[in-house]
């Protein structure tokens, strides 16, 4: 790649930094949230779109574990099946074949982390 790419590179991503850090201060100043089953969810806007907060969601069951809550959420198979079903109804460049790949990929990770687990080793920890 060349330096004139890399420059272009990073000006888009200034470009996008900016983006978003306007779009959070127009969340914050709209404070959007939804109550569901007692918790408050944050809600973010952004083109036209609407984003829920896992972190809110992950609260409810955990508030001290946010981060080890979606982990598990994200490593679950049914989870992969749904993000990958998501994007075929809502993403037009979403690319179903490379998916496939990918979810193989994701299988032999999951069925090589219970493999270690039920193992015990010590040196690897997943």
């Amino acid at each position: 790649m060349s330096d004139s790419q890399i420059g272009i590179i990073k000006r888009i991503e200034r470009k996008r930094t900016r983006n978003i850090k306007k779009s959070l201060l127009k969340y914050i100043m709209k404070n959007n949230k939804i109550t569901v089953k007692g918790s408050e969810i944050s809600i973010l806007h952004i083109d036209k779109e609407d984003y829920i907060s896992l972190t809110d969601i992950a609260r409810h069951k955990d508030p001290d574990r946010t981060d080890f809550i979606i982990q598990n959420w994200l490593r679950n198979r049914n989870t992969v099946e749904l993000l990958g079903f998501w994007e075929q109804l809502y993403n037009p460049d979403f690319k179903p074949v490379e998916f496939e790949g990918f979810k193989i990929i994701i299988n032999k990770l999951m069925i090589f982390k219970s493999g270690i687990n039920k193992l015990k080793f010590k040196g690897i920890e997943l």
